[in-house]
C-alpha cells in the first residue's frame, strides 16, 4: 500500500488558505483510493473511491465545527462527492459508509 500526505488546499471555495489546519493522507491499494482528512489534529472523515469509481464517505469524528465542516466539504467536492450540510453531518453515524445518493436522505433523518 502506498501513502501520500498533503495539505488540503481550498480549490472549490473563495478562501485563500486553510493555514495548515487541514491535511490529507491518501492511501492507494491497487485501484482503490482512501483519503483521510485530519482537521486541527483530529481525524474526522475518510473518503473511499473504489476501482469502479464509486465513492463512499465514512464519518470518523462525532463532533461538529463550522471550520471542520468547511475542510470536510472541500475534500469531498475535490473528489466529486456532494457537499454536506451541517444537518447531514450531524445525522451521519460514526463508522458508517454513505454513498452520494444517501446524502439527501440524511437531511430528513435528524430529529
Amino acid at each position: 500500500m502506498e501513502y501520500e500526505t498533503y495539505e488540503l488546499k481550498p480549490l472549490r471555495t473563495n478562501q485563500k488558505s486553510f493555514y495548515g489546519k487541514a491535511n490529507v493522507v491518501k492511501a492507494y491499494n491497487g485501484n482503490d483510493v482512501c483519503c483521510t482528512l485530519r482537521s486541527y489534529d483530529t481525524v474526522v472523515v475518510s473518503l473511499f473511491v473504489a476501482a469502479d469509481g464509486a465513492p463512499f464517505v465514512k464519518k470518523l469524528w462525532n463532533g461538529y465545527s463550522v471550520t471542520t465542516l468547511r475542510h470536510v466539504n472541500e475534500l469531498l467536492m475535490q473528489l466529486n462527492f456532494p457537499k454536506l450540510s451541517a444537518r447531514a453531518w450531524r445525522a451521519m453515524e460514526v463508522g458508517e459508509f454513505y454513498s452520494p445518493d444517501e446524502v439527501p436522505a440524511l437531511e430528513k433523518t435528524l430529529k
